[in-house]
């Protein structure tokens, strides 16, 4: 048994491990000190989330929804049943959830060998049938091996990859809730709507009929009735519009639920009561602890800069291959020989463009990471003004406004009744509070089309 390498390379290995022990890290002092400020203003809240359950929209994808109930015509629709069924019918998170495991399965592609190399020689061609062990026969197994560290930093360069297509399917998901919630808001509003109008109907078809009774008996003009039968023809032809337009919003909310566009819906609940946003400060936390964009930001940070760290090593280092032969020899004995081969990176201009491309990526990654950051901070707070700012009006609306409409409406109807009134003063108090009715359900819809976009700037459901 004879050992043999093709070059004597025990100064070459020194050399290498020196030069290992220099690059080791290129994470500059910046660098950690980025990362480490990002990842400290949420770090206490995102441990107290990953150890409780996930949010009621995100959690109930899990279960298995009411769509029994959903698609139930006489039945009110439970917002947590639709979120839960858009987030298991979407195709756009089927794709995202795809995409992560793609993600995930490229960690133990990139931390592994190459396919290792089989060969075997012959030195004459053809074999002699009739003497096969004549001439020389070699076998050969060789691998080429990454210099140490190399491995591991491209597992954590895929699984920093891996993380911005988690926040990426994060986003989606986010995307899909809100766009769920404000196609139920935008029901709720137009059903809200009708309601009012039939009711209103309903209230002037009492007036005509005061207006017939006082007319009969030579109290009133004709007059009187022509124009309560005019604005009950136009209270008519408003509730045809809005029929259509209710059409519409349940296509858009089955459009949002990925189900047939005539599929059959269940009716928005008949009230909502707006709940007082948390304060400012804390959804600004919340922000740059959750939304999903700027974890992936922070994710795409961390990657471009362990990308930029391997480049470097690439430079720097070379990588090996090992090589084990056999030699069987047929006047000679059998032996085995090794050899060690490396490739030299350090005249190759290539591998300095690749550190220059990866420092700009990282910059670039740092640019970006930032830039949302600031985003987030932006929309939250103008979500929250337009939250709170709807919000404030329809408590003013049902403390103050509707409630002295109802009273002037109800005395101009008994004023008129008694012949103190004219009916027009009757008809414009109608009109009135007709108004401020849809005026306070459009503000209520509001209300939670906002909220739904609030929860999209902050990344995570209001009510915890």
């Amino acid at each position: 048994m004879i050992a043999a390498t093709r070059v004597s390379v025990g100064w070459i290995l020194s050399g290498c491990v020196l030069l290992g022990g220099c690059v080791g890290s290129r994470l500059t002092p910046e660098d950690h000190a980025l990362i480490d400020r990002v990842a400290g203003e949420g770090a206490a809240l995102r441990s107290a989330q990953d150890a409780s359950a996930p949010s009621a929209p995100i959690a109930a994808a899990a279960g298995a929804p009411d769509e029994g109930r959903v698609a139930d015509a006489g039945a009110p629709l439970a917002l947590a049943d639709l979120v839960a069924i858009a987030l298991r019918r979407n195709p756009e998170v089927r794709v995202a959830e795809a995409k992560l495991a793609a993600a995930k399965a490229r960690i133990g592609m990139a931390g592994a060998l190459d396919d290792p190399k089989v060969g075997v020689e012959f030195d004459e061609v053809p074999i002699s049938i009739s003497d096969p062990t004549e001439g020389d026969r070699k076998g050969s197994v060789m691998q080429d091996v990454p210099f140490p560290g190399k491995l591991g930093l491209r597992a954590d360069v895929a699984e920093s990859a891996a993380r911005v297509a988690e926040q990426e399917l994060g986003a989606k998901r986010r995307d899909v809730v809100a766009m769920t919630k404000r196609a139920f808001f935008e029901l709720y509003g137009v059903e809200r709507s009708l309601a009012i109008q039939k009711e209103q109907i309903a209230l002037l078809e009492q007036f005509v009929a005061i207006a017939q009774s006082k007319y009969q008996n030579g109290r009133v003009t004709q007059q009187d009735v022509l124009k309560a039968q005019v604005e009950l023809a136009q209270l008519q032809n408003e509730v045809l519009m809005l029929e259509q337009e209710r059409s519409t919003t349940r296509v858009e909310l089955n459009r949002a639920l990925s189900r047939p566009e005539r599929a059959t819906l269940g009716s928005a609940p008949e009230k909502l009561d707006p709940d007082p946003a948390q304060p400012l400060e804390e959804l600004r936390r919340r922000a740059l602890a959750e939304r999903p964009e700027l974890r992936g930001a922070l994710a795409e940070v961390e990657r471009s800069l362990r990308a930029r760290e391997l480049a470097e090593k690439d430079r720097l280092l070379p990588d090996f291959t090992l090589e084990a032969r056999y030699m069987s020899r047929r006047m000679e004995e059998d032996r085995w020989m090794g050899a060690l081969s490396l490739n030299v990176p350090w005249f190759n201009s290539k591998h300095g463009y690749e550190v220059k491309e990866a420092n700009a990526m990282a910059a670039a990654a740092r640019s970006e990471f930032l830039a949302a950051r600031n985003l987030t901070l932006a929309d939250v707070e103008s979500a929250f003004v337009r939250v709170e700012t709807s919000r404030r009006l329809a408590e003013l609306f049902r403390s103050s406004i509707l409630p002295q409409a109802e009273q002037a409406l109800a005395a101009a109807q008994k004023g008129y009744e008694t012949d103190r009134v004219d009916f027009l003063s009757l008809i414009d108090s109608q009109r009135a509070l007709r108004g401020i009715k849809l005026a306070y359900q459009r503000t209520l819809a509001d209300f939670g089309r906002q909220t739904a976009d609030l929860e999209r700037a902050v990344g995570g459901d209001l009510a915890k």
